[in-house]
């Protein structure tokens, strides 16, 4: 059969999907076991996919390398860009990685970390979700650098690999959000969360390292 490079793997309502270097999207069929073709424009790199928290959603975003975030409808086959992930810089809309809360979306770019608040409006009758940037009061990261993937803990707190900056942790309390460094470690390139006997474990891959674990609780 044809080769072909997958991107990233991300799960959306029980059902995996695997986005391709080569551009679109396919969705594994455990019952055929096989993945399957699905719609997607032409052109159009996808990287991952983040669901949407609403029970009764038929669409999920899905981040791009170039045109920032789009919502995606796969049943219906439509696509519909948001314009607000790429004002500003071409290089905010080369999208590596994101995750979402529900409230908010994280977006590791070739830009810096980007933030968009999830804003409900009601337009004829029916309640859509717009993206709306936020700096989270200046803790989000400055322009011109690299992050790379995100991963959002059981306590919600935001960790952001990367190596320029050095990765960081972004912490949401009663007072507001805070910014801690993760500093004096070696790069880390990737995280991954883990909850095991009621103790939260984060995962990093370190560059030219051996892969570490850390206690969310202790921080050791």
């Amino acid at each position: 059969g044809e080769e072909r490079y997958a991107c990233r793997m991300g799960e959306v309502k029980g059902r995996v999907w695997v986005s391709l270097w080569d551009g679109g999207l396919v969705q594994y069929d455990p019952t055929a076991d096989e993945l399957k073709e699905q719609y997607w424009e032409e052109g159009l790199q996808p990287m991952n996919c983040v669901e949407s928290k609403g029970e009764k959603d038929k669409w999920f975003w899905v981040t791009t390398w170039g045109k920032g975030i789009v919502k995606y409808w796969p049943e219906e086959k439509r696509i519909e860009r948001q314009e607000a992930t790429t004002e500003g810089s071409a290089l905010g809309g080369e999208v590596i990685h994101m995750v979402g809360d529900g409230q908010r979306l994280y977006a590791s770019t070739m830009d810096g970390l980007r933030v968009y608040n999830i804003e409900r409006e009601v337009d004829n009758g029916v309640t859509v979700e717009v993206l709306s940037p936020t700096d989270l009061n200046g803790a989000a990261t400055e322009k011109r650098s690299i992050t790379n993937d995100l991963t959002l803990d059981h306590d919600q707190n935001l960790w952001v690999a990367g190596g320029s900056p050095h990765t960081f942790i972004i912490s949401k309390n009663t007072t507001g959000v805070s910014r801690q460094s993760y500093d004096g470690k070696p790069t880390v390139w990737s995280s991954v969360s883990e909850e095991q006997d009621n103790t939260e474990w984060i995962w990093l891959g370190l560059e030219r390292e051996m892969l570490t674990v850390v206690n969310n609780k202790t921080g050791q």
